[in-house]
């Protein structure tokens, strides 16, 4: 369990990739599969809120503008997978640096604003979700 965590939390240009005890390196899951839809959904999810709180957009004058940009292709597979979700929160960390641990209390904010401000269109997923699932049971079908 301690190596599964330590890979978890390696990211490039944050902490280096995890070496197993196989010798394999690995890191976070965030980087190869950025929106696990389809995992949660095999796992019974049948609303999927996709929070997205990747930096997209202008990284100039960034003085981890490497690290942004190899973040770029971790951007590139979220776009993809978006599209599977039932409802994207964008929660925008742009002032919130990602190396900076003393401002988890800021992230948090962001977040929570984010969902504050879209907790209508929440609400209107959910319904309609439950109104699939009540169509469905009452088709004697299963839901999808």
């Amino acid at each position: 369990m301690a190596e599964a965590l330590s890979a978890s939390v390696a990211l490039p240009g944050v902490f280096d990739p995890w070496r197993m005890k196989s010798g394999e390196e690995m890191t976070g899951g965030g980087v190869s599969l950025p929106a696990p839809i389809d995992v949660a959904r095999g796992m019974g999810g049948s609303l999927v809120i996709l929070v997205d709180v990747l930096r997209s957009g202008d990284t100039e004058g960034s003085r981890h503008r490497f690290v942004d940009e190899s973040f770029e292709d971790v951007e590139g597979r979220m776009e993809a997978q978006r599209s599977g979700a039932d409802f994207t929160l964008r929660v925008s960390l742009r002032d919130v640096a990602y190396d900076n641990f003393s401002h988890q209390g800021a992230a948090v904010a962001a977040g929570r604003d984010a969902a504050e401000a879209e907790v209508e269109e929440i609400r209107k997923a959910w319904d309609e979700q439950v109104e699939h699932h009540r169509r469905c049971a009452a088709e004697g079908s299963e839901c999808p």
